[in-house]
């Protein structure tokens, strides 16, 4: 059996980037990711043209219900694909770039492998323990998670990203596979 936890689900349209909660409407949410303290008439405005899209799930760039291992299935995770961990750019984009991260764990797991997201590990942290980590606490926690992986599989801009270069510098300093995502539109194969 499968557990789940979910929240509210996170969207990004006209540069701003605002929760959905079921009960109480959209809330903007700032670049660091906290909540803005009130949200205006420019909001409004934008979420009233928000409404009117026909198709507004491909705004979505995060949030929803997440699933949550099962402890009862971990020998049989461990033994059903290569455990690789995702890296890439977050901190200086739109929604910490979750969007991305998810889309790369949907991708991966499609092809057997059994996924470390560290954007999933942060949805967890602040879900379930209401608590938002510092730069260097999620590094620290990301670090640990990479060191039980045999993979690293790096986001397009990686190297754009301290956080990343840090971690594909752990990944080769243990030994990992290094597996990096094409570019968007490479046609080389």
């Amino acid at each position: 059996m499968t557990d789940f936890i979910c929240g509210p689900k996170i969207y990004g349209y006209e540069g701003w980037t605002f929760e959905l909660h079921a009960w109480c409407g959209p809330w903007p949410i700032r670049k660091d990711g906290e909540l803005f303290n009130r949200a205006g008439r420019v909001f409004y405005a934008m979420y009233t043209r928000f409404q009117a899209e026909p198709d507004r799930e491909k705004f979505r760039v995060g949030g929803g219900c997440v699933a949550l291992p099962s402890l009862t299935n971990n020998e049989e995770r461990a033994t059903s694909g290569m455990k690789t961990y995702i890296a890439g750019p977050m901190s200086d984009r739109p929604a910490l770039n979750f969007k991305e991260f998810f889309r790369a764990q949907l991708d991966l797991e499609a092809l057997g492998f059994e996924v470390v997201n560290p954007a999933e590990l942060d949805v967890i942290e602040t879900l379930v323990h209401h608590r938002r980590r510092t730069w260097e606490e999620c590094l620290e926690e990301d670090l640990y998670h990479l060191g039980t992986c045999v993979a690293i599989y790096l986001l397009a801009g990686w190297q754009d990203s301290e956080g990343a270069c840090i971690e594909y510098q752990e990944a080769e300093r243990l030994g990992l596979v290094i597996l990096e995502q094409e570019p968007e539109g490479d046609e080389s194969c």
